[in-house]
């Protein structure tokens, strides 16, 4: 139980000094609510005095639980990415994927109804998928457009440094 503890307290301080540094020092106790579960997880996503984070400290824990059910909702397809032949070069393939999203959405704003291109490496794939289905999940929870794009993006970006280390974290989360 304590390796399992060093590291989700070690994995959601770096996440959230990545995506949400205003929410480090509490990112260990969001990320055991989270894992947690039931009550402790639902009071994450409670509002308490009109905002998100059932801690009572105002927007500090607004990112986080978004960000850590993004991880668990694409945890399958996060692991995948982690472990693709890809895991060497995961955060130029994320960069190339967060270029397609970028004109996927110029497309639609300016009215285009063509759909976006597509990656030319299929190995891309998987990490597209991850990235936008984190940016889906975290609006759901509340969260803008550009705290969603933002946070999936860092956040993909410090997992993507240490694949093995990342795959374990969210293993922790998504289970």
């Amino acid at each position: 139980m304590g390796d399992r503890a060093a590291l989700v307290e070690e994995w959601s301080f770096r996440l959230a000094e990545a995506a949400a540094p205003d929410e480090a020092i509490l990112a260990p106790t969001i990320a055991e609510a989270f894992i947690a579960g039931g009550k402790q997880r639902r009071q994450l996503f409670e509002e308490s005095s009109g905002t998100l984070g059932g801690f009572g400290a105002g927007s500090l824990a607004l990112v986080m639980p978004g960000l850590l059910s993004a991880i668990a909702t694409v945890g399958p397809l996060l692991l995948a990415a982690l472990s693709s032949p890809l895991s060497g070069n995961l955060i130029d393939a994320l960069d190339t994927c967060v270029k397609f999203l970028t004109m996927r959405e110029e497309n639609r704003s300016t009215g285009d109804t063509a759909p976006a291109p597509l990656p030319p490496e299929p190995e891309l794939a998987p990490v597209l998928k991850v990235l936008d289905t984190m940016q889906a999940e975290m609006r759901a929870k509340g969260l803008t457009a550009e705290a969603s794009e933002a946070a999936a993006y860092r956040s993909l970006k410090a997992l993507f440094a240490d694949p093995p280390g990342a795959a374990q974290f969210v293993e922790a989360v998504a289970s």
